[in-house]
């Protein structure tokens, strides 16, 4: 008789053992993912990103190719970095780096935070400013100096985590060529230190 109630009080034993773990609420989300909910829509899927480009649009970029760059209102120079993503969110932190092509580091922006737009079947973060670093900007590496890698690193709160990577061939400007360039010697001359000043004009061959 006593045996039969082994089993049952095993059980019990083992789920009360167990309760502090799995019987706790899930935490409440964080005020900042309740206001990000309404821009982002449902999220469901394994957490995925995809790094892109584009300055109002998500633009898918193939392995090895351009990128799309911009100019800011006060002279520097930037890529456009957008970010497509799955299973991740409401609110996101996005970090990037650029690399080269063996790993060294080139740049490292500082992450973050942003709500996610909903789109169909996903969400997407559109219109990041990668900044360079010069000097002056448009001699940056990443301008001038050849093919590089561009990574991206997406968090939200939750604990969720993807990163994406592609390796890119060149840069384009959108809107032309940069303000600095207009009228006179190439960035790609300036950086490769093949441009000559006249030395009696004001540029002094910058």
């Amino acid at each position: 008789m006593r045996a039969s109630f082994r089993v049952p009080a095993l059980l019990l034993a083992l789920t009360a053992a167990a309760c502090p773990n799995l019987c706790q609420p899930a935490p409440p989300e964080q005020p900042v993912d309740v206001f990000c909910r309404a821009f982002s829509g449902e999220i469901s899927g394994d957490p995925v990103a995809e790094i892109g480009t584009g300055a109002s649009e998500f633009v898918p970029v193939a392995e090895g190719g351009r990128w799309q760059a911009g100019s800011g209102t006060q002279g520097g120079q930037h890529l456009w970095l957008s970010v497509r993503t799955e299973g991740l969110g409401p609110q996101v932190k996005v970090s990037y780096r650029t690399l080269e092509l063996d790993g060294g580091v080139i740049n490292a922006g500082f992450p973050v935070s942003r709500c996610l737009n909903g789109r169909e079947n996903d969400q997407v973060v559109v219109g990041l400013t990668a900044f360079l670093e010069g000097p002056p900007d448009y001699c940056s590496r990443e301008l001038c100096g050849g093919p590089f890698a561009f990574e991206v690193d997406v968090t939200d709160n939750k604990g969720h985590r993807a990163s994406d990577r592609r390796s890119v061939s060149g840069v384009d400007f959108s809107g032309g060529t940069p303000p600095e360039c207009d009228g006179g010697p190439s960035a790609q001359a300036i950086c490769e230190g093949t441009f000559v000043g006249d030395a009696g004009s004001d540029d002094g061959g910058f």
